[in-house]
């Protein structure tokens, strides 16, 4: 599935065992992890019932599964950046990869598994394969315009603050599209504006960063 199916379905109230969370948007996949936490952990037991793991064997990734939750109806098992799931040879990727593969579908109720990847998916690697056969795995994608618009007037709206689909392009031309950077340059613009509202294409060419591209383009228009 993708993003936006991944959050309709937590608004719902569904939560899966298994996650398998991949794709360029790094921005959107860390919302979604916040997002997920806040629904399965209990306020005041997070550090109790979530454990975050970098580069674990196969056996302590099943050991902390079948751990029991405190006082919760789940525990979180974050492990990220799996190199079974990554270009290159992992360490006993042969034999960690198929004991996972194996796992995956006897992981306990209680237990949320997520896989939480910023690096590329090397799809033809065995866990990867059977991950991505998994209703749980959701790739977060780059934004198209019309998305990034929408996140745009989101990120703006608790601010009292808005911007035309004009508008926005050219923030996104002139700042680039990561949103990582896209969130801090729209608290700038709101700060920059005042009591104003509206946010408008001078604002934007006063105040926000300007990407290398940006500044070639602009270099060579010029010319």
């Amino acid at each position: 599935m993708d993003q936006w199916a991944f959050f309709d379905e937590l608004k719902a109230g569904n939560v899966r065992n298994v996650y398998l969370f991949y794709g360029p948007e790094a921005y959107i996949r860390k919302s979604a992890l916040a997002a997920l936490e806040k629904k399965v952990l209990m306020p005041g037991l997070e550090s109790m019932n979530r454990t975050v793991m970098s580069a674990p064997s196969a056996q302590m990734i099943i050991e902390n599964c079948e751990t029991l939750p405190m006082m919760s109806d789940y525990r979180l098992i974050i492990v990220q950046d799996c190199a079974l799931l990554t270009s290159g040879k992992a360490k006993d990727e042969t034999q960690d990869s198929e004991l996972l593969a194996a796992y995956l579908p006897r992981v306990p109720e209680t237990t949320c598994l997520v896989f939480d990847l910023s690096a590329a998916i090397d799809k033809r690697k065995k866990l990867s394969k059977a991950l991505l056969a998994m209703p749980g795995a959701v790739s977060f994608d780059a934004l198209d315009d019309a998305q990034l618009a929408k996140w745009i007037g989101q990120q703006l709206r608790p601010l009292g603050k808005k911007m035309d689909r004009a508008v926005c392009e050219m923030l996104s031309f002139t700042s680039g599209r990561d949103l990582t950077m896209l969130s801090g340059e729209l608290l700038k613009l709101a700060a920059y504006v005042g009591e104003r509202e509206e946010i408008t294409q001078e604002d934007i060419e006063k105040i926000a960063t300007h990407t290398a591209e940006c500044t070639v383009f602009a270099m060579v228009d010029a010319l």
